[in-house]
């Protein structure tokens, strides 16, 4: 038996296995468990409604930032976060690395920046405070349009966490 053979036998074995398998949860079983874990501790804000965008598209900045400044309670951050969204738009590199909280954040996010898409920044969606590990995440929503024209929606993480300056910066984009 060659060896594209075995591997080949010892997957469907491993698959049918699997597929047998049936699990009997109790709630006393969930419930040990639960406790068992750390629930990390958050502080969520999230908007009571959001618009969807219905006109056709439009590459920009529509978010009303004022409306999220007692919940974001720093608003460094705000303004770090419509400064990477300006450099997304206006194709500014320098604009966009310095948003991160160091070069080594940066270059795995690159991607953004590179990508041919035009975005249209709608709405923060919502902000989750972490102050235990001293994070805050906002969540954007927006489309963006590749090159060929159709219109994603799109969602995006936006991680916050101060530099050793004390200053809010962008350590990823998710």
């Amino acid at each position: 038996m060659n060896r594209k053979q075995l591997i080949m036998v010892v997957m469907v074995v491993v698959l049918a296995a699997c597929g047998n398998n049936t699990a009997d949860v109790t709630n006393s079983t969930i419930e040990d468990k639960q406790s068992e874990l750390e629930v990390e501790s958050r502080d969520t804000t999230t908007p009571e409604t959001v618009e969807v965008f219905t006109e056709p598209f439009k590459e920009g900045i529509f978010v009303d930032f004022a409306k999220y400044k007692e919940a974001v309670k720093e608003e460094q951050i705000l303004e770090v976060l419509k400064s990477n969204f300006e450099s997304l738009i206006t194709d500014n590199e320098e604009q966009f690395r310095n948003s991160f909280l160091t070069e080594k954040n940066a270059d795995p996010n690159m991607f953004w920046f590179e990508s041919p898409d035009q975005f249209q920044f709608i709405e923060i969606e919502s902000i989750e405070h972490y102050p235990e590990k001293g994070n805050i995440h906002i969540y954007v929503i927006g489309n963006s349009q590749p090159p060929d024209g159709t219109i994603s929606p799109m969602k995006m993480m936006y991680a916050f966490r101060k530099s050793d300056a004390g200053q809010w910066k962008i350590y990823t984009i998710d």
